[in-house]
């Protein structure tokens, strides 16, 4: 690397770092992040290990290490969200040296650039979940099977570590070492010896048999995704990899987008030095696998599709496009990857400033519960919808803790499913009194049903009644582009004129911030 070369890759690598840090604890925690703030919030990282491993349908190791993250700084939005930054900024310089490993300089850079500046990567390197380690594990695991490939000598160890460790960050990472084990017996037994692979494989499958019962449990009773337009959302996909999720498609963007197809296209068809064709043709398999096995069983049965569980796929798309960006002249090059940046930029520019991208400001509503909050009366907030409740819980329990009740409205229930679903979640529920952990038991003990509320609501001298709107509901959607392009509303949307209670109060106060409106209520 000259001094030149050297120079941009310093500025591009200190650039996309900014950008990963930017506004890092700015916006409000949101439910999923919530989910996160409740498991790494246990006593010690055993619980966290049990609980998470017990209710949640990842597994727990990522939770650990936000357990430790909060125990040492406390619960903020920036603590919570900082392994996923740590990450996200590791990844930059995992995916260099991985396209320097196998590629030009020249594509390395391109591709340096393009990662550096992806809005979507920079989106999950700031959101409290574990998409960017997850991310790290399966680079790492791809790197040391194509690096096994090229020089026909198979780097046992860390290929087990790594594999090891991701197992217990990602359920995916399992479907990824089927697939590597898919492409090693179809076509490249003769590069690295069996009886090595072979060994390697039985050691990761020793170490993952705590996880088994685990990920029987999941594979039965998990739902991830709604099935809504399913059959466009590779193509969501695709446009949110390479373009963000904050951007919305319009016709240059849908031939921008076939434009960058053909580079793609372009990079798997032409012809190059053999041991860069056979990286490419992995690439681009297990690319193809990871997209089209949960897309057709989502579209012929469960829904498993998501976005997020695809990352991978992301990273790989972007070196692929940086191979078709260096067949350009260079003067297309340099307004390719200008075009490229720009847009992410504007995209960015969304997800930081513009209120129907970002979380809703939840804590802004937080903080004016607690200046309106008197300790000689008795109050409770009520939330009509999940997500206002969830980000109140994170700022009630862990951020502020205040002792306020906090409860939403809902019907318990009804447990439903095969008897094997049935059988499973019971035997989880045996583990309640053997290891004295909360198991999930079909509703949240914070739930308020209509009638409960209507018999104890006359105990209340003050009601903070919080309203999810229309955009506010949509809005947990933008991870799922396929679902929040069509507005579907994953929970009922309520009028405060529908709930018959509130006729026995005095609206005080109205407060509206986007996506949400709370109504602060006294008795008449």
């Amino acid at each position: 690397m000259n001094k030149k070369t050297f120079i941009l890759f310093i500025c591009v690598v200190s650039f996309g770092i900014f950008l990963r840090a930017f506004y890092l604890g700015n916006q409000s925690v949101w439910i999923d992040e919530y989910i996160t703030a409740y498991f790494a919030n246990e006593n010690n990282f055993i619980k966290v290990f049990l609980s998470s491993y017990i209710n949640d349908p990842h597994p727990p190791l990522y939770y650990i290490l936000v357990h430790f993250i909060v125990k040492i700084f406390g619960n903020s939005e920036i603590s919570l969200r900082f392994i996923s930054f740590l990450f996200g900024v590791i990844n930059i310089f995992i995916s260099y040296k991985i396209v320097r490993s196998f590629f030009s300089e020249e594509i390395a850079l391109t591709n340096l650039i393009l990662f550096s500046f992806s809005s979507y990567q920079i989106y999950y390197s700031q959101e409290a979940r574990m998409y960017t380690i997850f991310l790290t594990f399966a680079l790492l695991i791809i790197y040391y099977f194509l690096i096994s490939i090229k020089y026909n000598s198979f780097t046992e160890l860390p290929f087990i570590i790594f594999s090891v460790l991701g197992l217990y960050i990602h359920i995916y990472i399992l479907f990824l070492l089927i697939i590597l084990n898919l492409i090693y017996y179809l076509k490249f037994k003769e590069d690295i010896r069996q009886e090595l692979w072979l060994k390697a494989n039985l050691i990761i499958l020793v170490f993952y048999i705590p996880m088994l019962p685990f990920l029987i449990r999941t594979i039965v009773t998990g739902d991830v995704a709604n099935k809504i337009n399913l059959f466009f959302a590779p193509f969501y996909t695709f446009k949110s990899f390479l373009f963000g999720l904050t951007i919305k498609m319009n016709l240059f963007l849908i031939i921008l987008f076939f434009y960058f197809a053909f580079l793609i296209l372009l990079s798997v068809i032409s012809k190059r030095r053999y041991k860069e064709k056979k990286i490419i043709d992995i690439l681009f398999a297990v690319a193809l696998i990871f997209i089209l096995i949960p897309w057709i069983e989502s579209i012929i049965g469960k829904p498993v599709y998501s976005n997020r569980t695809l990352i991978p796929v992301a990273f790989i798309l972007l070196l692929l496009s940086s191979i078709g960006i260096s067949y350009l002249f260079k003067t297309m090059k340099i307004i390719t990857i200008a075009i490229y940046v720009i847009i992410n930029f504007y995209s960015l520019y969304n997800y930081y400033f513009v209120d129907k991208y970002q979380k809703i400001n939840y804590q802004n509503l937080y903080l004016k519960v607690l200046n309106m909050n008197s300790i000689n009366n008795k109050e409770i907030i009520i939330h009509t919808n999940i997500p206002s409740y969830a980000s109140f819980e994170f700022y009630k329990k862990f951020k502020y803790m205040n002792n306020i009740e906090n409860k939403y409205i809902s019907e318990i229930p009804e447990y439903t499913g095969s008897k094997l679903k049935i059988l499973i979640r019971d035997m989880w529920r045996f583990f309640k009194n053997r290891l004295k952990i909360d198991v999930y038991a079909g509703y949240d003990k914070n739930i308020i049903t209509p009638n409960e509320l209507i018999a104890t609501i006359s105990n209340y001298s003050k009601i903070y009644l919080v309203i999810d709107n229309e955009e506010g509901l949509n809005q947990i959607n933008l991870p799922h582009s396929q679902v929040w392009e069509r507005k579907f509303l994953p929970y009922k949307l309520y009028n405060i004129n529908e709930l018959e209670w509130v006729k026995n109060f005095i609206i005080k106060q109205k407060i509206e911030i986007y996506g949400c409106k709370m109504y602060v209520l006294e008795k008449l």
